[in-house]
């Protein structure tokens, strides 16, 4: 196949949130995120089978479980089947409770980030126009294309050439626009939301080549839990994401303020991509912060949003009515469940999820079921990732953390505003980095 290029300049990859007419079939990471299909890395855990159609994991038998009382889900269940899974699980376990009451955490996490705290230590720029290549895990998902068009709004500043591909939904596409872009000699290959494993072929001819494979949004890397490469296995140079851990820690802070520390709590977990470390970190919080909280949970598949995904979700409220908090692992998965939803009359059910798109954002606004979202700059995750890549071609080490400490906010009908379109941060991030660069 010879893949047929999106050039930046002529045509822009339209990039739509997925609504629940939309069914992606890929097993891809972090895309915000409707995936599911071309190879997985999934694993569901020995009581729940992939199929969320079998058992859920209802509930914990007092005792066996995590929490104050030993009678909640423990971190380790709702983990992605990464290589180092139960070191990152108890590393979880091990970080001490956050302090001050739920008001406190609620206050801070609601608290709009508007210092820069991003790299300090300039960087020179490569002395030649580079030639990149950006690969989304889809194009209708707006969490894995918005930070390479932002790559490719910035190559249009510096003189670089950028060309934008769709990945599908497909780790063998991916590949294949991987080895196109291999062979045409180019400098860098970004991916977004794209799980390694299933991209092997791609990443063992970028190593042979020395070409860097850099993941965005995969929270593969710092300030998420470090995941390891299996044996064997090719890794990209560096993932550059937001803090999902912290993420998750928001979305169930939400969830224990509102519910004055007794809800049922339904955490639904997207166990098909390593972004979702952030559904473990739900749980975690929960343990350490509201020990007469009750969990529930099931795993959803990115194949299943736009199709049966809604209707099992329903089944299952009506099985626990008590239930009326669902905290989700990406928000296409709550824009498919609002709808039906209000058409069911289940109006007192509160949704809260992660991105910040512009559709979950008006839900919060019309107070249409979904009430939390915890939002990041897409678009800085963009050039962050630009100035790591040129830390790395200049032989600098990388900033730390990786995600360069991408802006994020937990977003409720008290601070999401008027405004439109997706989350951005008040940083002026741009001005920060050409000042890094030289350029300012």
């Amino acid at each position: 196949m010879t893949p047929t290029p999106n050039r930046f300049r002529n045509a822009r990859v339209m990039a739509a949130i997925c609504t629940a007419g939309l069914a992606v079939s890929v097993a891809l990471s972090g895309c915000g995120n409707d995936e599911g299909g071309g190879g997985t890395k999934a694993e569901t855990g020995s009581d729940m089978p992939a199929d969320t159609s079998g058992p859920a994991r209802e509930s914990v038998k007092a005792g066996t479980g995590c929490g104050e009382n030993k009678d909640q889900h423990c971190p380790i269940e709702l983990m992605p089947g990464d290589h180092n899974r139960e070191e990152i699980a108890q590393a979880l376990m091990d970080t001490p409770a956050r302090e001050g009451s739920i008001d406190d955490l609620i206050n801070e996490d609601r608290a709009n980030p508007t210092e820069w705290a991003g790299p300090t230590e300039p960087v020179s720029l490569p002395g030649e126009a580079l030639s990149i290549v950006g690969i989304s895990c889809n194009s209708a998902l707006s969490g894995c294309v918005a930070p390479l068009e932002a790559i490719g709004e910035l190559s249009d500043e510096l003189g670089y050439d950028f060309t934008l591909y769709d990945g599908q939904g497909n780790g063998e596409t991916i590949s294949k626009y991987m080895l196109s872009s291999i062979t045409s000699g180019v400098d860098a290959i970004f991916v977004a939301g794209v799980d390694p494993l299933t991209i092997q072929q791609g990443l063992e001819e970028a190593d042979k080549a020395s070409i860097p494979v850099i993941s965005i949004t995969s929270a593969l890397s710092t300030p998420n839990p470090v995941v390891e490469a299996p044996p064997d296995a090719f890794w990209p140079l560096f993932d550059l994401s937001s803090n999902f851990v912290m993420a998750g820690r928001a979305m169930a802070d939400w969830a224990i303020w509102d519910s004055k520390g007794e809800g049922t709590i339904i955490v639904l977990d997207g166990k098909e991509g390593t972004s979702q470390v952030s559904s473990a970190a739900v749980v975690d919080e929960i343990n350490k912060q509201c020990p007469k909280c009750k969990t529930l949970s099931y795993t959803v598949l990115g194949a299943e949003v736009g199709t049966t995904f809604p209707q099992k979700t329903l089944a299952f409220l009506r099985n626990h009515p008590d239930a009326k908090y669902i905290i989700l692992p990406y928000d296409p998965a709550a824009a498919a469940l609002v709808p039906v939803l209000q058409q069911a009359g289940q109006t007192d059910v509160r949704l809260i999820s992660v991105i910040g798109m512009a559709e979950n954002l008006q839900f919060i606004r019309d107070g249409q079921s979904q009430t939390a979202d915890v939002a990041w700059d897409c678009g800085y995750e963009g050039w962050a990732a630009m100035d790591q890549l040129f830390r790395y071609l200049a032989g600098q080490e990388f900033s730390e953390p990786i995600g360069e400490n991408t802006p994020q906010i937990l977003l409720d009908s008290t601070n999401v505003g008027t405004g439109s379109g997706n989350w951005t941060s008040d940083i002026d991030y741009r001005a920060e980095y050409r000042q890094l660069w030289g350029l300012a």
